[in-house]
């Protein structure tokens, strides 16, 4: 009895022993599989030098290619400046030229005028035959000249004309003032400040172009000037979806100043003199920068002269000039394609 205890003890410890040894087995066989699974060989990195010197290389023709084309782009942007610049001036020289011309035509036909009124019948057309005669020879002059300058070398001597300049020939996009010159006086134009006080009317007169087709109004005074300007209404049928529809399209026909007086401003030694008070001519240019700045005059026939003393006053100082020489029958007057002269 005794002997078959033992026997089933020691069978149970046994049985204990191999269970152990089966659960160490399976565990050490597990973690081997998961070892296996975790364990990966090393990759051995590539070397990307080369391939980095290769991406600083490209960085570096990019930038150096941006660096050059902003420097052509600079020389471009030069070379239309002086472009610009040489184009500006031959157009201010031509409109300089043009304006002296006008003037000395001016000047002949009155002269010629005032000659025609005291000679006689036979004089006259003698006068007539011998103009005809001399405007047949300039005009020889003028080709013989056309062509001298056309078989001529490219050597040949060339002559510079002395120029001050105008902005007449060129649109002008600087703050403008104006000035009238008549009688041998000037005068401040407040054309701007009129014009604008015409804009914020005519918004009112819209509606009365519905009951008339025609509209003429004034605005000021202001410095002894008046702005009288017109309006047109034009009825426009058009084909609507509930039937024909009408409407009333507003034109601007055009301005015209009227001045208090034909004997307005100082004379141009008062306006340009340096002793005494300052007087209303410097006082607003005084406030105006010359750089940035266009004096428009508007000159009558007989102050031409007038003209250049105040011309060269000004360009000594750096303004910008512009000449709208006027007959004396006309007034300062504008339309929708600019500034024109309108009969008095």
């Amino acid at each position: 009895m005794a002997m078959k205890e033992i026997t089933t003890g020691q069978d149970s410890f046994l049985d204990i022993v191999a269970n152990l040894v089966g659960i160490l087995i399976i565990l050490i066989v597990v973690v081997g599989a998961q070892a296996k699974v975790a364990w990966k060989p090393a990759v051995v990195e590539e070397d990307r030098t080369a391939e980095k010197m290769k991406l600083v290389s490209e960085a570096d023709d990019a930038r150096q290619q941006v660096v050059k084309l902003a420097t052509d782009n600079a020389m471009l942007e030069s070379q239309i400046e002086v472009e610009q610049a040489a184009t500006i001036s031959l157009d201010q020289a031509r409109h300089e030229m043009l304006v002296q011309i006008e003037i000395v035509d001016r000047q002949l036909a009155e002269k010629k005028k005032q000659m025609k009124e005291k000679l006689s019948a036979e004089q006259q057309q003698q006068l007539e035959l011998s103009s005809e005669e001399t405007r047949s020879l300039r005009q020889l002059e003028e080709l013989n000249q056309a062509i001298n300058a056309v078989s001529s070398s490219p050597e040949t001597k060339k002559d510079i004309i002395k120029h001050f300049p105008n902005p007449i020939a060129k649109t002008v996009f600087t703050e403008e003032v104006h000035f009238q010159i008549r009688g041998g006086k000037i005068v401040y134009v407040p054309l701007e400040e009129l014009i604008g006080r015409m804009k914020a009317e005519v918004k009112s007169k819209a509606t009365l172009l519905q009951q008339q087709p025609r509209i003429v109004s004034t605005v000021g005074p202001l410095q002894s000037f008046q702005l009288q300007y017109e309006l047109i209404g034009e009825v426009v049928r058009q084909q609507g979806s509930n039937g024909m529809m009408e409407r009333t399209m507003i034109h601007f026909n055009g301005f015209q100043l009227l001045p208090s007086s034909d004997d307005l401003g100082v004379t141009v030694a008062q306006a340009v003199g340096e002793s005494g008070p300052m007087s209303e001519f410097q006082s607003i240019l005084q406030r105006m920068p010359s750089s940035k700045t266009t004096v428009s005059l508007w000159v009558y026939p007989d102050s031409f002269s007038e003209y250049n003393e105040i011309k060269n006053w000004l360009y000594g100082r750096g303004y910008q000039v512009a000449c709208w020489p006027l007959d004396a029958d006309k007034k300062i007057s504008g339309g929708p394609s600019g500034f024109r002269t309108s009969a008095q």
